[in-house]
């Protein structure tokens, strides 16, 4: 299941990826009410199993108005899908270490291995997943792994830009 879910995410990723460096102002854009409701109209007829969480990515990044979201909501029968701040805070120490990682000493095809001994995915973790997990230009995976005879879980994340 992790398997099927990692290819996914990985398809996602690289159209993320392909869209962003194809219009890079994607993520800046406003939508108007006009705009909005006739792009939900069109995404709507085929790909509505996608749309609660797009519709909130785009309240996320303020491209959307609260109001905007709600009439989604409402018009489509979605979830509201929405990450609080309190979930964005419940981040342990590797997240920063990660980021100035990335941010610093990492170059393409650089890679960044660790263990984690609480053993609990990152998966779980809104910050990490959504800043690091799903981030077009790193690759991420997790796996078991045996250390000092105790099976935990180690991550991997290659830098691909």
């Amino acid at each position: 299941m992790r398997e099927e879910g990692h290819l996914v995410l990985q398809q996602g990723k690289q159209l993320v990826k392909s869209v962003s460096e194809a219009v890079p102002e994607i993520a800046k854009i406003r939508y108007s009410d006009h705009d909005f409701k006739t792009f939900c109209e069109e995404v709507g007829k085929f790909h509505l199993s996608h749309l609660s969480q797009f519709v909130s990515q785009l309240r996320q990044n303020g491209q959307i108005t609260p109001e905007q979201q709600e009439w989604a909501i409402l018009s489509y029968g979605l979830d509201k899908i929405e990450i609080k701040p309190e979930d964005l805070e419940k981040t342990d120490s590797l997240f920063p270490l990660v980021q100035t990682c990335l941010m610093h000493h990492m170059r393409k095809g650089s890679r960044l291995f660790a263990l984690l001994f609480s053993g609990e995915s990152k998966y779980e973790d809104a910050q990490f997943f959504g800043q690091i997990i799903t981030n077009p230009f790193l690759d991420y995976k997790e796996m078991e792994v045996v250390f000092e005879e105790k099976k935990t879980l180690a991550m991997l994340i290659v830098k691909q830009e």
